[in-house]
């Protein structure tokens, strides 16, 4: 675990840049500095960096959109068994939210906690189908 610590800059700095050059055919031979502002090393590097930004942005707002459908659906579901299936999407949409801001700020305590959300939702969720099954059904 230290050694991945102890690489891990020189991965993410060195190693990852050389890579994503080498691949897209950038010569590497007489590199010099001022060769980085070039069209396809910066297109490289701002494409690694706003990529990353712009996924983890779009994945945040798709589950918000997601969670906000849930809560449409609870408010206006016909039928209980509606709402809890609302209910579950709500709690996995933000439990996927949650999950995406920890890894995103490298926050572990976060992670084991909206796991353990998760686990209480699918038991909630479990609860409520064999509450709510047939009644002369003696499982």
């Amino acid at each position: 675990m230290r050694l991945e610590h102890d690489l891990h800059p020189w991965i993410t700095y060195a190693i990852m840049p050389i890579f994503a050059l080498a691949t897209a055919g950038v010569p590497l031979g007489g590199f010099t500095l001022g060769d980085l502002f070039a069209p396809i090393p910066l297109a490289i590097t701002l494409g690694l960096f706003l990529g990353k930004q712009a996924g983890v942005v779009a994945a945040g707002c798709f589950i918000l959109l997601v969670v906000g459908v849930g809560l449409a659906r609870i408010l206006y579901g016909p039928a209980d068994a509606d709402r809890m299936m609302a209910t579950q999407l709500l709690g996995t949409g933000s439990i996927a939210l949650v999950l995406i801001v920890a890894v995103v700020r490298t926050q572990p305590a976060m992670v084991d906690a909206a796991l353990i959300l998760a686990l209480l939702a699918a038991f909630a969720g479990l609860a409520y189908v064999r509450a709510s099954g047939p009644e002369g059904d003696d499982r």
